[in-house]
């Protein structure tokens, strides 16, 4: 069973949730894209909660409400790898596989770089993230998402528009069992 708490970083509030199994297992951590609820890992909870501890966390301020000021320079990299370990710390989380789905991923990617002995496996989920601040790095799909986004920002109807025409039109055949159930996963999931 899964339980939705919140801890705060400095003035931040940051809502997390957990499950926990067993002492015996290990821990994953999913950090979600900016901009979701927690309830979208909903279906990751579902698929590992028998086998792992599993902890997710919203990411800061983005879904706070609009009259909260976001003050230049809140939504560093800096400041949501110091998030994740605001959360893990709180809940005494030594050993984690950190599992990093889209824009998450690039947050992983920085606190495992930061924390290297914090983690015993960085998985890097789908998504784009650019590596090393270097644009030479990014693909078209990140160039062309980049453009995007701003548009669908503008309202509802315009990111609808958009997300409907982003869906993935080709399946892919997976043949080792694992990534098989890896791919079952990530299919109810993302």
């Amino acid at each position: 069973m899964s339980k939705y708490s919140s801890v705060k970083n400095n003035k931040i509030s940051l809502d997390y949730r957990i499950s926990f199994y067993s002492e015996d297992v290990p821990w994953i951590c999913l950090i979600l894209p900016f901009g979701l609820k927690l309830d979208v890992a909903n279906s990751f909870f579902d698929y590992f909660h028998n086998q792992f501890n599993i902890i997710t966390y919203e990411s800061r301020l983005i879904l706070d409400s609009s009259s909260l000021q976001v003050i230049d320079g809140e939504l560093t990299v800096e400041n949501h790898v110091k998030d994740l370990m605001v959360v893990l710390n709180h809940k005494n989380i030594e050993d984690t596989i950190l599992v990093g789905y889209c824009s998450g991923a690039g947050i992983a990617l920085a606190a495992a770089n930061q924390n290297p002995n914090r983690f015993s496996y960085l998985i890097l989920v789908n998504g784009e993230f650019v590596l090393l601040n270097d644009r030479d790095c990014v693909t078209q799909y990140g160039i062309d998402i980049d453009n995007l986004l701003p548009i669908a920002a503008i309202d509802r109807s315009k990111a609808e528009f958009i997300l409907n025409r982003l869906q993935p039109k080709k399946s892919y055949k997976v043949r080792n069992t694992f990534w098989r159930k890896f791919t079952l996963f990530t299919t109810t999931f993302f």
